[in-house]
């Protein structure tokens, strides 16, 4: 089920790592996390910084408010929207460069769109306000937009349901960034970049999970915090299920087969990332976090 997750979520990157994403530039949105912001939130209508910090849950609103909403006088959510397409687009026709049109090649990658839309059919899209947002945008005709458009609901299903859970389990925004970071994923000083949360912060959340027994003096997890971190991904699990029951066993394991030969282009040749947060941003070297655990980013 979770395998499911990290599959969608490879193809997704597509929307954030590739050079194209920087047309934003040409229409004054400067810098990559402003653009961030426009574009990923952009389903939603012209919203501020406190309702984008609730609903991507892990940033600092501060963070949120450097960007919005002053750039939506720069760029309306429809056309962040058109844009970021655009840049997924051309994303996918240099990465695939070709393979785009081969009559076998997109037999494959149409079959992925399919079984992806067949998960997404009748999907709850309740208390998962991104996913709904970005359902609500409709099938794209061209069919690699088709299978990245679908992999991006399914990745927002999940990561919705991902809030919930962390919110469930009593793990507030700042804290689920420290819990990152002791199970070894990049550092504090990466979160304080990536997030926008002060070391203050960040040090008293790490203080509230030493006090829970969920992180030891030295920032590491302990046994009780992977447990219950763990228990924040079941439950993860649980709420991403329909998706995955939909499409049943043969139809994820389909899915897999055809999307893996994608996904190792991507993280290969295309230089998508497979690690988050991706070494490039992790502060002071590389990154020791590991491969995607359906954790989408907090």
């Amino acid at each position: 089920m979770r395998r499911f997750g990290v599959l969608a979520e490879s193809l997704h990157g597509v929307g954030y790592y590739g050079p194209e994403i920087r047309v934003f530039d040409d229409v004054g949105v400067h810098g990559w996390w402003r653009a961030y912001f426009a574009y990923r939130s952009a389903p939603l209508g012209a919203v501020g910084p406190k309702v984008v910090a609730a609903v991507f849950y892990g940033f600092a609103e501060r963070m949120v408010a450097r960007a919005l909403p002053e750039v939506w006088s720069r760029v309306s959510p429809e056309e962040a929207i058109r844009l970021r397409s655009g840049a997924v687009d051309a994303a996918w026709r240099r990465i695939f460069a070709g393979q785009v049109g081969d009559r076998v090649f997109e037999a494959t990658v149409e079959e992925a769109a399919e079984l992806a839309e067949v998960a997404l059919t009748g999907v709850d899209v309740g208390a998962r306000p991104l996913a709904a947002a970005y359902l609500a945008l409709g099938r794209p005709a061209v069919p690699h937009l088709r299978l990245w458009h679908a992999a991006t609901v399914v990745r927002e299903h999940r990561g919705d349901g991902h809030a919930i859970a962390l919110a469930a389990a009593g793990v507030d925004p700042v804290e689920c960034q420290v819990l990152m970071v002791a199970r070894g994923h990049g550092n504090l000083a990466t979160m304080q970049r990536i997030r926008g949360w002060e070391p203050a912060e960040l040090a008293a959340a790490t203080d509230r999970l030493v006090a829970r027994g969920w992180v030891d003096a030295a920032g590491g997890c302990t046994a009780a915090g992977a447990e219950g971190r763990e228990a924040v991904e079941v439950h993860t699990d649980r709420l991403a299920a329909g998706p995955v029951e939909r499409l049943g066993a043969g139809g994820v394991a389909r899915f897999e087969e055809l999307v893996a030969p994608l996904r190792a282009v991507l993280h290969g040749a295309g230089g998508i990332p497979e690690r988050w947060p991706p070494p490039h941003v992790v502060v002071g070297g590389a990154d020791a976090g590991r491969d995607g655990d359906g954790t989408v980013g907090s």
